[in-house]
């Protein structure tokens, strides 16, 4: 159903000649597909996962030209289900994580995430102090929007048993 309505928006956008607009679409929807790929490979046998990709946040002149920002690592999903919390399942998870992007041909990049607590499980503030435990700061937070934007400031934490 989405489908047919994201093919739809795409059809009206190439008919208005929005190539800049579709362009980015159909990259993050490239994007999103791995993602979801990269998250069925990466699940653990207790069912939590974290999946990340390398993207940059571009920018838009006056006129609409889009300019590349600068590339980073994007953790954008931590699952960790409510049964398992507290046991430090998220902690391992992406202290891995951060250890396999910092051993990775990206290395050189920021390591970021948005401490957003999607499923309403946990509160946003409590959210941010567990990532600031784990090596991340925060880098920006727009009251009223959901998710701060936090980068991580750590060493490599070395591999995780």
């Amino acid at each position: 159903m989405y489908q047919n309505h994201f093919i739809s928006f795409i059809e009206s956008l190439k008919r208005d000649n929005n190539t800049n607009i579709i362009n980015t679409i159909l990259e993050g929807y490239q994007v999103i597909i791995e993602a979801q790929t990269h998250d069925k490979d990466a699940k653990n046998p207790d069912g939590s996962y974290v999946s990340y990709s390398k993207t940059n946040d571009p920018s838009f002149d006056e006129d609409g030209y889009e300019t590349p920002g600068e590339d980073y690592v994007l953790i954008d999903k931590v699952f960790v289900p409510k049964d398992k919390r507290g046991q430090g399942t998220g902690k391992k998870i992406i202290k891995q994580a951060i250890h396999e992007i910092m051993n990775s041909e990206d290395k050189n990049l920021d390591i970021r995430l948005s401490a957003d607590p999607f499923d309403g499980g946990m509160d946003q503030e409590k959210l941010v102090k567990f990532y600031e435990k784990l090596g991340f700061s925060v880098d920006d937070y727009v009251e009223g929007m959901p998710g701060v934007m936090m980068t991580y400031t750590g060493k490599d934490p070395g591999i995780q048993t």
